[in-house]
């Protein structure tokens, strides 16, 4: 076995750190910080290791105490009794120091003595002059709810600090107080950078229902210069439900937007809003066509969501079954399973698929034709030659089709007997169902 040379090396410090020959500051840097690190591999119950990361929280090179402050943080809750020499990090001279005692703080702070001073502490550096810290404060804070729900006026303060990383993480820390802080997010949708805009809407839609007052906002951002922006916006339409209703219109509109990435997440958000989405199935219809597969996808995914609603779509999902990616086959089959067509012109198309090179389009045309019944009776020899498929599930669900057919499987019986002594329990169960079923 080979090993590099500064594996070697660590092993020497840790060694000589470890019977007292050496100390931290004495050492190179890189020798300085791989110390640190090997007093936290140690393990969080080796005699003293907490205690000697703390103690070199005030060496006096940067580089040691940031590394005993990531260090500390890596041990997370064990290291509990670091927390007041962490929260005095928060007043080093060096910001990279103050940087790593906050994201320390939160892995640590669970189980502290005293945790409000810590969430105090954390709040306190939102004002830091350096803006990594104030990011980090803000994860920090983000990271500390429920507790932290006092933070909330200074998190709204940060939205509209100067960094735009941290109005960002301002906007993606306040998602977690729900409704109270929507209107705050609803104006930092107008921020000037792009990011912020972004992560702020993906905030609202995490929110859900309890953002529908936002959906104007949503829809006015559904037209913002940036894909990004547009995307998160759609995205956050969906996520509120059927009560971004109103976006209905603009979100069709936004199935013709410049950007895939933006027409993929119209679909998705037209899915999300389901049966109220209702006046957009042609449109998703028409989206079958699209040249790119997952907007495809989307669109069969978004009918199937609106169903009923969406059983005129059943020719074009029928077509669909033939299409060039696997995915949009399978979402295809699928959609004729969930919107359940009266007709039975989907049939003779299930049953081509059930030869499909993809495993899962062949799954779910089984699944279609189950749904659809005694309708499907003349799928039954195409079924019975899916028994012998090498996939179990597949086996499965033909089997349970041809007992949802009925007796007019009669022409199965043998193979599903056969079937009973299938090395998958799935399928030996499915096969007795189907039995009971097609001779009551």
């Amino acid at each position: 076995m080979r090993y590099s040379k500064n594996s070697v090396r660590e092993a020497i410090v840790v060694a000589l750190i470890s019977i007292g020959q050496l100390g931290m500051s004495t050492c190179p840097f890189w020798s300085q910080f791989a110390s640190a690190r090997s007093l936290r591999q140690v393990g969080p119950k080796a005699e003293n290791t907490v205690s000697a990361l703390r103690a070199k929280l005030k060496d006096r090179n940067a580089g040691v105490r940031q590394a005993a402050a990531k260090e500390l943080g890596a041990i997370g809750p064990e290291a509990k009794d670091a927390v007041p020499d962490l929260m005095a990090a928060f007043n080093d001279q060096d910001a990279s120091v103050r940087r790593a005692a906050a994201d320390a703080l939160w892995r640590i702070w669970p189980e502290a003595e005293e945790p409000e001073p810590a969430l105090r502490a954390a709040i306190a550096a939102l004002n830091d002059q350096d803006a990594s810290v104030r990011r980090a404060a803000v994860d920090a804070l983000w990271r500390m709810w429920p507790e932290a729900k006092e933070a909330v006026p200074a998190l709204r303060a940060a939205l509209k600090d100067q960094d735009a990383g941290v109005r960002s993480a301002a906007g993606m820390a306040l998602g977690k107080f729900g409704k109270e802080v929507v209107p705050d997010l609803i104006a930092a949708l107008n921020d000037q950078d792009a990011d912020v805009c972004r992560n702020v809407a993906r905030t609202l839609g995490g929110i859900g229902p309890e953002a529908k007052e936002a959906v104007p906002a949503l829809i006015a951002a559904l037209k913002d210069q940036d894909a990004s922006v547009r995307l998160a916006a759609a995205s956050a339409l969906g996520g509120i439900g059927p009560e971004a209703k109103d976006a209905v219109p603009d979100l069709i509109a936004a199935l013709k937007d410049q950007d895939a990435s933006v027409r993929f997440g119209a679909t998705r958000a037209l899915g999300g809003i389901g049966p109220e989405a209702k006046e957009a199935v042609p449109d998703l219809i028409a989206a079958l066509k699209e040249r790119v597969a997952d907007v495809r996808f989307g669109a069969i995914r978004a009918l199937w969501s609106i169903r009923p609603e969406a059983k005129e779509a059943a020719p074009a999902l029928i077509a669909a079954l033939k299409d060039q990616d696997a995915s949009v086959r399978r979402a295809a089959a699928t959609a004729l399973e969930l919107i359940r067509p009266e007709a039975k012109e989907a049939v003779p198309d299930l049953m081509a698929a059930l030869k499909d090179q993809d495993v899962s389009v062949r799954r779910a045309a089984a699944g279609a034709l189950r749904s659809i019944g005694p309708e499907a009776k003349e799928a039954v020899p195409a079924l019975i030659a899916t028994l012998k498929d090498q996939d179990a599930d597949v086996r499965g669900t033909a089997a349970a089709a041809l007992g949802v057919i009925g007796p007019e499987a009669e022409d199965a019986v043998p193979d599903l007997r056969a079937a009973l002594k299938d090395r998958s329990v799935v399928v030996r169960q499915a096969a007795e169902a189907a039995l009971r079923k097609i001779r009551p």
